[in-house]
């Protein structure tokens, strides 16, 4: 029987795309979309679980980049772009009523503050569970055990959701129950397969 839930945040409860990121920074500094990903996605993940500040990141990618004092608009344009996705959240809070659901997510502090005024203190969330302040990332099978023990937990009654297959594929080494996310209508049949009660 299941009886926790966890949900990514961005891709599933937030609408947001990386890649339209490296795009805008490609387009503002003239680079390609290879060069930005490539230069900029080492210094997510190390800024994602507390190992660079933001300061230093624009440093190192003003550098790397070849251009002076880069301004990354690493909050901004995650404020203005970030859009948190009202089916899924509706579906999240009905499912609220049954089941403990919590929040999984890759995040910057920075990011991670934004999020939360956008619509994580409305959420009403069990528990929020961020990379930056675990030291940890998706998919590191230490991340998901950690939840799990905190929780209190057993992993074959524990649902995950992600739309990175690669951090479902995490998820299911520990034995957790993961399901990828590509769009709501998706998600909910997906849940009543798993005899999960959405109403």
């Amino acid at each position: 029987m299941i009886k926790d839930i966890i949900f990514d945040m961005g891709g599933v409860l937030l609408r947001y795309r990386e890649l339209e990121y490296y795009r805008y920074i490609s387009k503002k500094y003239g680079l390609s979309e290879t060069k930005v990903s490539h230069t900029l996605n080492p210094m997510i993940e190390k800024l994602e679980v507390g190992q660079m500040t933001l300061k230093h990141m624009r440093v190192q990618a003003s550098r790397e980049f070849g251009i002076p004092n880069a301004d990354l608009e690493w909050v901004r344009f995650f404020k203005a772009t970030a859009k948190p996705d009202s089916s899924v959240i509706g579906l999240a809070k009905r499912l609220e009523r049954r089941y403990r659901v919590s929040v999984l997510s890759n995040i910057s502090r920075s990011r991670y503050i934004v999020a939360r005024e956008l619509f994580l203190r409305d959420l009403g969330a069990y528990r929020i569970f961020t990379s930056c302040y675990m030291g940890m990332r998706k998919p590191s099978k230490k991340i998901y055990l950690s939840v799990l023990r905190d929780l209190g937990a057993k992993p074959e009654e524990t649902v995950f959701i992600d739309n990175l297959k690669a951090n479902v594929d995490g998820a299911k080494k520990v034995g957790i129950r993961a399901v990828q996310f590509k769009d709501y209508e998706q998600i909910h049949s997906a849940l009543k397969r798993l005899g999960i009660k959405t109403a």
